[in-house]
């Protein structure tokens, strides 16, 4: 390899990394409400600037999730898995949590609407 070749290959590694970082900053919102939702039907929405707990109940079992410092996170829940309660907190556009067994899905909406610059088939 010419050191052309190796002036290239950096280049395009700085301009790849230069995109992923614009591109999570600006397709990712942070803050908003948070959408919680109990076989596909809205259960409650909540703003995240307040701290707060929210229990959901069901027939199936029941739910615990925390409002803190503008994240929602799945805290306890009464399911024998508990993969809910392991996925991390939450706070951008995009983002879910999910509690399959009580079919209980979280999912963040930004107060910012997102532009898209385009759409690829």
């Amino acid at each position: 390899m010419r050191k052309a070749d190796i002036g290239i290959i950096i280049l395009v590694v700085i301009i790849g990394i230069a995109g992923w970082s614009y591109t999570l900053t600006q397709t990712f919102q942070s803050g908003g409400t948070a959408h919680i939702y109990v076989d596909g039907d809205l259960y409650t929405s909540v703003n995240l600037d307040e701290n707060q707990t929210v229990e959901v109940i069901t027939e199936a079992g029941s739910n615990t999730l925390e409002v803190k410092d503008g994240y929602i996170d799945m805290i306890s829940a009464t399911c024998r898995d508990q993969l809910c309660v392991h996925m991390k907190h939450i706070n951008k556009q995009g983002e879910s949590i999910v509690c399959l067994p009580f079919r209980v899905h979280v999912e963040i909406e930004a107060d910012q609407e997102v532009e898209v610059d385009a759409i690829s088939n």
